[in-house]
């Protein structure tokens, strides 16, 4: 088996590339359902009680941004793991 250090050096950022756009998948389901999750708590949520509707609120933005960097995370780590391919190719 004939392998360079580059093809050794581009596997091994593929790997960690496709572990991060797993892991990126895996949390953009997990805070899509936060979110929705977040947003239904707010239009059931009862005026009575003033604290309750903030940290609904703040939940809905904390999902929000996890959902954003989940986006973010894919499209990175998609471009890197493309890169790294045609590399080795």
């Amino acid at each position: 088996m004939n392998l360079d250090l580059n093809k050794i050096y581009y596997y091994i950022i593929c790997l960690f590339a496709a572990y991060t756009l797993f892991w990126g998948a895996i949390d953009l389901v997990s805070a899509g359902a936060s979110y929705i999750s977040a947003q239904t708590s707010i239009s059931m949520s009862s005026e009575r009680i003033p604290d309750e509707g903030t940290e609904t609120f703040y939940q809905k933005k904390v999902a929000q941004d996890r959902l954003f960097d989940s986006i973010a995370r894919i499209i990175i780590s998609g471009a890197v793991f493309i890169y790294c391919r045609k590399k080795i190719s």
